[in-house]
This record gives structure tokens, sequence and C-alpha cells, in this order.
């Protein structure tokens, strides 16, 4: 599956700049040059697990939701809520 994810840090794109309407990335923005600059890449998410507990996305309420939580392409991680959300 083909997904657009920051070039800077490789996680999906969770938020749009108000200024521009562009997406913006909410891990790095302004940290480095590469920031908030949107790439599309092939993303192995059938095989992805959660970067914490190790639960594959297959076994988790977000199977069917597509990229998942805090997709990251360059570990194929995603967040499953193991941790909670606040």
């Amino acid at each position: 599956m083909k997904v657009i994810v920051c070039k800077g840090c490789g996680q999906v794109m969770q938020a749009t700049n108000a200024k521009t309407g562009k997406p913006s990335c909410i891990t790095c923005f302004g940290i480095s040059p590469d920031s908030s600059i949107p790439i599309e890449v092939d993303a192995p998410m059938e095989s992805a697990v959660c970067a914490y507990c190790k639960t594959p996305l297959d076994s988790t309420e977000w199977k069917n939701v597509k990229p998942p939580p805090f997709y990251d392409s360059k570990h194929n991680t995603f967040y499953c809520g193991c941790r909670g959300w606040d």
C-alpha cells in the first residue's frame, strides 16, 4: 500500500498546516530541512507491529484503519494504544 509520509522522520503526516492547507508532520515539524516534506512510499503494513508491545497490526482494533495511528514507515511500526492516549 502506498502512503504519504514525512521525508524527515518517516511518520505518516497527521496534521494540516493551517496557513498553507498542506500536510504537516506533528513529530518533527521545524526540526530539520526535510520536516513536513511529503513523500509517497510503499508500506508493508500487513507486517507492522506496535512499537511498544510488539502486537501485530492484524491483532489490534486498527487492522482496518490504513494507515494506523502514528505509522512509521522507516521501522514499519505503529501505536496500538497499549500505553494510553493522554
